[in-house]
């Protein structure tokens, strides 16, 4: 009688092979015909046997499938930004801040319950304002609840008034807890109509305009507050004025 060649003296590799032992995929694999239901079982007790004596390889294995994983978001996502800049950056929707003919362009996404959005904002604004060559896109990105998205809705319904900029710096400014409540004191406080802001609160093109936003996001894989991005750069996180200055002069030393 003719015996198969043992398993492991054949040319699998190592994923290969656990992955059969495992039984992901074992039929569709072209190279596992030539396994015996005995070569399986004994591969399968040993590989089992392995993981149980060494658990922190299966560890290991996942965070390496996890860090691959995110290394094909972000090239995607650094992929959707060279074909979305454009109307990234210039989406006539979009509130825009510092020098509308800025020579650099930074786009954040904010939304106004983020504690670390307002940690942000006071460097951000001194760089915008120190530099005088900055354009400021800001995008409303509310995902901290009904509050934030009520909160982003006053803030674009109020560029409809020419008071953007001060509802936007006043809500950030603002250090206790959002509700709407507040929200319309702070829009009273900087000299906005309730009335009309109210109305256009409700305008679909503001909830278009969210929703455009959203999307964006999505593809950049923007999944937190703040984001920016300068360049071609994606920054999820705050960043402090060092930083936003350093990544201003390489954008202008074309490096």
């Amino acid at each position: 009688m003719t015996r198969s060649r043992p398993f492991f003296a054949r040319p699998f590799s190592w994923l290969r092979t656990c992955l059969m032992a495992l039984g992901l995929g074992l039929a569709a694999a072209p190279a596992a015909a030539d396994l015996s239901e005995a070569d399986t079982d004994q591969l399968r007790a040993m590989v089992r046997a392995y993981l149980l004596e060494n658990p922190e390889v299966i560890i290991e294995a996942l965070e390496i499938h996890q860090a691959r994983q995110e290394e094909l978001q972000a090239a995607k996502a650094q992929a959707n930004l060279v074909h979305l800049y454009g109307t990234l950056t210039g989406d006539r929707r979009d509130p825009v801040m510092g020098n509308p003919d800025g020579d650099v362009t930074i786009v954040e996404f904010l939304d106004y319950q983020c504690g670390f959005c307002k940690r942000v904002a006071k460097d951000l604004f001194q760089v915008v304002e120190d530099d005088g060559n900055i354009r400021l896109v800001l995008k409303e990105f509310p995902i901290l609840g009904a509050t934030s998205t009520f909160a982003a809705r006053a803030a674009l319904a109020a560029g409809r008034q020419g008071l953007y900029t001060p509802l936007h710096k006043a809500l950030l400014a603002h250090r206790g807890r959002l509700s709407e409540s507040v929200v319309k004191q702070i829009a009273r406080e900087i000299g906005a109509d309730l009335t009309r802001l109210e109305r256009d609160m409700d305008d679909t093109a503001v909830t278009t305009h969210l929703d455009s936003i959203q999307s964006t996001a999505q593809r950049l894989g923007v999944r937190g507050t703040p984001a920016f991005v300068i360049g071609m750069e994606i920054i999820p996180g705050a960043i402090d004025a060092a930083a936003i200055k350093a990544k201003i002069k390489a954008i202008r030393d074309g490096s």
